[in-house]
């Protein structure tokens, strides 16, 4: 019996989602649990598992194609049942476009296309790259390969980078060859099973440039650039050279992570009738001490993890800032997740501190240096972002001594950090040089008043300026 597969809500926030790679081939034996797609939502890449046993018959959604929740993305089946395909504007097969009089090429549309073919397209691999170059290809026709083994190398206009194969199978075609110019999205290499017969005629027509019907999957293979470093710091940073040199007068696409940011930004603006509240910190102690437990110890602790360990020992105290309006209720955390905000090339994430109240501050640091590389990477896991309590946002290292950071939905407040600076402060008949630090503090009046919110802002400022309390 035929069973349709559509796409789950992956997290609570989550309203829609864009089809990053499919991993499996039309004719494959999939068991419940196995990897179907990965899924961008609105927090991070997911992995979408198959809710049910049965045989691949229909691969309704494609690489690059953002579908709302409960949209229709995959169809199973037994495998012999004969499943018609879905009447879906996804499902219809464009129309080919008009070939060259000197070299006519068959359209898909007279060309049968192979049971279980994967034709991998090259992906977009930055905003500003329309073209790559190919300098090695790593496989051969009938070479069986796994999901992540790489396929070519490719010399795009930033770097060379490795194309990874977006799923299991055999080589069945290479389409592109060394030193040759491929555009964004044209395929480069048919995958399949083993006994998967790829036709000349449709080689042909791949390498004509007519597009394959919506129930074959095409998928963007991934790419395995040089990492690049995430920067702890709230929506800074967002245009870098790793997204390509701008120039005056450019317009620059969005991205999805940047179209989300934007969106949740607006409706915190629209939803929350925020107040702000801006201390003085002076962190003379604590720089000292930091100073001195980074001699001593294994863990490298900065001053992110001082502040989110203070921030957590602060909502203990004050729990009314962990809370959210459900209706006529204010309802508390039910534990204490902090946020740290952290620039990736293209977007901002806040993946959390889970638990920071039960913690030392060089556990902080631990938790914190593996969110920073795993945002590095794009590894962060839906776990790592659900959620928390207040964000910690830290434009310190930019040079910015004080701004007003914009709360995340789903939470109460955030903490802006500025630059520490070496200031004179008048003491007795004399001036001592002090390093003074700015917070400023956005909440949501609809949960916290000023009087309370001033309370807990300035419990922090009294914590941090304490060196002992972290001992």
């Amino acid at each position: 019996m035929a069973i349709e597969v559509k796409l789950p809500q992956l997290g609570r926030t989550m309203e829609e989602g864009t089809i990053v790679s499919c991993v499996v081939n039309i004719g494959d034996k999939v068991n419940k649990g196995d990897l179907l797609f990965e899924i961008e939502a609105d927090k991070a890449t997911l992995e979408m598992k198959s809710p049910a046993e049965g045989f691949v018959k229909h691969i309704v959604a494609q690489p690059g194609q953002t579908l709302l929740i409960g949209e229709l993305i995959l169809i199973l089946g037994d495998e012999t049942e004969k499943v018609p395909a879905p009447d879906k504007k996804t499902e219809a097969t464009a129309a080919a476009p008009t070939p060259k009089a000197e070299s006519p090429a068959p359209s898909l549309a007279a060309v049968e296309t192979p049971a279980g073919a994967n034709v991998v397209r090259l992906p977009q691999l930055g905003q500003t790259m329309e073209e790559g170059t190919i300098i090695n290809c790593l496989v051969k026709v009938g070479d069986k390969v796994s999901r992540g083994d790489v396929l070519f190398e490719i010399e795009t206009d930033k770097a060379t980078l490795e194309i990874e194969s977006p799923g299991g199978g055999f080589v069945k075609a290479i389409l592109a060859e060394a030193g040759q110019t491929i555009g964004v999205h044209e395929p480069i290499l048919v995958l399949g099973a083993e006994d998967t017969q790829v036709t000349e005629a449709f080689i042909s027509t791949l390498k004509a440039g007519d597009t394959p019907p919506a129930t074959q999957p095409v998928t963007e293979a991934p790419a395995k650039p040089a990492k690049a470093a995430a920067q702890v710091g709230g929506g800074c940073d967002t245009y870098t050279k790793a997204d390509g040199e701008y120039k005056l007068g450019q317009v620059i696409p969005l991205n999805r992570l940047q179209k989300i940011t934007g969106e949740r930004m607006l409706k915190s603006k629209r939803e929350m009738p925020c107040f702000y509240l801006t201390v003085r910190v002076d962190m003379t102690e604590l720089v000292e001490h930091r100073e001195k437990i980074n001699s001593d110890g294994l863990v490298k602790v900065s001053y992110n993890d001082f502040i989110i360990r203070a921030v957590a020992i602060g909502l203990e105290k004050f729990p009314i800032m962990t809370g959210q309006l459900e209706g006529e209720t204010i309802k508390l955390a039910d534990s204490i997740d902090v946020g740290l905000a952290i620039s990736v090339p293209g977007g901002l994430v806040a993946p959390l501190v889970k638990n920071a109240d039960k913690k030392d501050v060089q556990q902080v640091a631990r938790d914190t240096q593996g969110l920073i590389q795993r945002a590095s990477e794009n590894r962060l896991s839906l776990e790592d972002l659900e959620g928390g309590c207040i964000t910690v946002s830290n434009l310190g290292a930019f040079g910015v001594e004080s701004f007003i950071p914009i709360v995340v939905p789903g939470q109460c407040s955030i903490l802006g950090i500025g630059q520490i600076i070496d200031t004179p402060v008048p003491q007795l008949h004399d001036m001592s040089i002090r390093k003074l630090m700015n917070m400023t503090l956005s909440a949501d009046h609809k949960v916290a008043n000023g009087a309370y919110a001033g309370q807990f802002l300035d419990y922090i400022r009294k914590l941090l300026e304490d060196a002992s309390n972290f001992q």
